[in-house]
């Protein structure tokens, strides 16, 4: 058994649905989610072993997080405790699904074939943390 750890430093990114256009009927993915995941991509790629090949076999990812820098208005024990390492849950949009569809969408054909290979997802959380990052660590 393999094990693989990633860690993306950048903001999160939920992906919604397709949108679209009333006028022409036509369905669109809006432009900084595109950009999001040509950056999720690039990351990925970046933070790959240089032999790395593409798995085809069953994924348990056994961590899954999605840290988001603490806003400005968390009180002093709030701060000090991120400060110290800490995290603290994030109950705020954006969703968990969402901020998943797009992180696995972007690791498609890079480190899987296809998400559907993935049979088991533990430890999926969001937090509040000292910076922006996703961590993801997977077995296959």
């Amino acid at each position: 058994m393999e094990v693989l750890k990633i860690v993306l430093k950048t903001v999160p990114v939920a992906k919604q649905s397709t949108k679209f256009n009333m006028r022409t009927s036509r369905a669109y993915t809006p432009a900084n989610k595109r950009k999001a995941k040509e950056l999720y991509t690039q990351l990925i790629r970046e933070s790959l072993s240089k032999g790395f090949k593409m798995t085809d076999k069953p994924i348990r990812i056994t961590k899954l997080w999605f840290i988001f820098k603490a806003p400005q208005r968390f009180k002093a024990k709030q701060k000090k405790h991120i400060k110290e390492g800490g995290l603290i849950p994030k109950l705020t949009t954006p969703d968990l699904d969402n901020l998943q569809k797009l992180l696995f969408d972007s690791c498609s054909g890079i480190i899987w074939d296809d998400d559907k290979q993935i049979f088991s997802i533990d430890g999926m959380r969001k937090y509040y943390g000292l910076e922006d990052r996703i961590v993801m660590e997977l077995e296959y």
